[in-house]
């Protein structure tokens, strides 16, 4: 009756193990943070768009305005990069990608293979790299949007070398009242918002593509560079929960 009773409890934590080192966490929490990032940075844009233009600065809200279409490939090429980290990841790599004598296994194999994965890895650095341009046009601008900011709680006359310097950098001088909007406005949160949403998209960004990196070695690269005997169900384990 104790070996039974240890036996099923044996059996069950290693059913538990496996189906915990079958779950891509990693890839996960990157597309968690992908979509928290671009909801904050939509947000944000909503906010600054307006006080961005009056100031001047062109070049981020007309990148901010096709904001919907990077999000739309991006949620398609990262959905792939999930999906293809749950298949590569522990039990269910190890029954997909060590099997060849069953048309299912042989199917996927076929259709995750080395074109497919890279052509998914390749289009998630294409979408790291708009992220990156993104986070550099908002940076680039905060210094201008702290220095309106800092002087919205002085009088005209001290306000009038901040809109000098504004005319240097962007062209555009403002008009007192059209600084008091911007002031009024929304500018401060807005802005701040958009800055969290475009660092927290990087961060999930990077994130994904090396847990696709990751996945890459080991239906890829692995077979072709460890010995046959390896490939063997439980082999690579203690990787496999990071992926």
């Amino acid at each position: 009756m104790c070996e039974c009773c240890c036996n099923a409890v044996g059996f069950c934590c290693n059913c538990l193990y496996g189906t915990g080192r079958s779950i891509p966490v990693i890839s996960i929490l990157s597309f968690i943070l992908f979509l928290i990032g671009y909801s904050l940075a939509i947000s944000g844009r909503a906010a600054t768009t307006q006080p961005l233009e009056t100031m001047g600065v062109t070049t981020l809200t007309a990148f901010l305005q096709d904001l919907e279409v990077a999000f739309f490939f991006a949620f398609v090429f990262n959905g792939l990069g999930l999906f293809a980290s749950f298949l590569a990841s522990g039990k269910t790599r190890e029954v997909l990608f060590q099997q060849t004598d069953y048309c299912c296994t042989s199917c996927f194999q076929f259709l995750l293979g080395r074109c497919t994965l890279g052509l998914i890895l390749s289009c998630c650095l294409l979408i790291l790299l708009v992220d990156i341009v993104m986070l550099s046009l908002v940076a680039s601008t905060s210094s201008l949007v702290l220095e309106v900011l800092a002087a919205c709680p002085m009088t005209a006359s001290l306000r009038s070398p901040v809109s000098t310097t504004l005319q240097l950098i962007t062209g555009v001088k403002l008009p007192i009242e059209e600084f008091d909007q911007i002031c009024r406005s929304r500018l401060s949160s807005g802005f701040t918002t958009l800055i969290a949403g475009t660092i927290i998209t990087v961060v999930g960004q990077v994130l994904l593509i090396t847990a696709l990196s990751s996945n890459y070695t080991k239906i890829i690269l692995e077979p072709y560079t460890t010995p046959r005997e390896k490939w063997s169900p439980g082999y690579g384990a203690a990787d496999d929960a990071a992926a």
